[in-house]
């Protein structure tokens, strides 16, 4: 399918979580790229279901469809491999407890005051989601790697419950300007670990691109110690960029990227991002719930 032909490619899409009914062209891409079937779904839905209720450790996973949805189109609807990773994201809360302990909005508006990430409002030219964070905005004495990555966790979560994000997959931009030794020695081996397997293990997302802009030296010594964790799919999904903006907007174009990425979509903001995060506060404090018996 030709971009120009993809519903909703950089149209604005505000954040919806209880969106309406898929079109017919998003039910067509689902079962191409997904390979879902909606004869099936149900059966699906309920496989899940029982998988849960016959495990003891995940008795707190929400057992409702639009929850498990996720799973299997993250998955493909490979059955397996969306229960393991059902297993993984629960396994994830317990091991890297302290990553999630201010996971809710409520807890995170002094993150997001920061400027640090946001999640663009426009589609691009697949009408995927843009997730942007930006390291140089981020003040390890002001904000905690905790803090962070909780606050990541939020976006993350966000695109996640929206169904056309779920079939579309996301892209990433990581702009390294401002990285410095600061950073790094914030970065564990447990951190990494953590912030990897959200990418590529643990949560009901598929990271389509990761774009890698302003990268330096400290960022190729940093980047060497986290390469070892990753996939070779998600390798071959990272594209770096240098300082080029002109190759950053041959990816991305530059009609959705704020100012402070050479875009012409206005000055960086996730003010919408973090009031659509506050209505969600319900759904994030049951999430909460699931660590408890992990």
């Amino acid at each position: 399918m030709k971009d120009s032909e993809i519903e909703n490619a950089l149209e604005m899409d505000n954040f919806l979580s209880e969106e309406r009914e898929l079109s017919d062209a998003w039910k067509k891409r689902a079962e191409l790229e997904l390979n879902e079937d909606p004869n099936k779904l149900d059966d699906e839905l309920n496989d899940l279901r029982i998988f849960l209720d016959n495990s003891e450790q995940l008795k707190n996973v929400p057992k409702d469809d639009k929850f498990l949805i996720k799973f299997l189109r993250a998955k493909s609807h490979d059955l397996l491999k969306a229960e393991e990773m059902i297993s993984r994201y629960c396994t994830a809360r317990s091991k890297f407890k302290a990553n999630f302990e201010n996971s809710l909005p409520s807890s995170c508006s002094d993150t997001f005051s920061h400027q640090i990430q946001t999640v663009l409002q426009h589609r691009d030219t697949k009408a995927r989601r843009v997730f942007i964070f930006r390291v140089g905005m981020w003040d390890p004495a002001l904000v905690s790697k905790e803090d962070l990555f909780s606050a990541n966790y939020l976006c993350l979560e966000l695109m996640a419950r929206e169904p056309k994000t779920q079939i579309s997959g996301i892209i990433a931009v990581v702009d390294m300007a401002g990285l410095s030794w600061s950073h790094w020695m914030q970065m564990s081996y447990d951190y990494i670990q953590s912030m990897v397997g959200m990418v590529q293990n643990s949560f009901p997302i598929r990271f389509k691109e990761i774009h890698i802009i302003n990268e330096s030296a400290i960022f190729q010594v940093a980047f060497a110690l986290v390469k070892p964790f990753l996939t070779e799919k998600m390798k071959q999904r990272l594209q770096f960029h240098g300082s080029s903006y002109d190759s950053l907007h041959s990816c991305v174009p530059a009609s959705i990227l704020p100012e402070e990425l050479g875009g012409d979509a206005g000055h960086f903001s996730n003010q919408e991002l973090l009031t659509s995060l506050q209505n969600m506060e319900e759904f994030f404090l049951e999430m909460q719930n699931i660590s408890n018996n992990c």
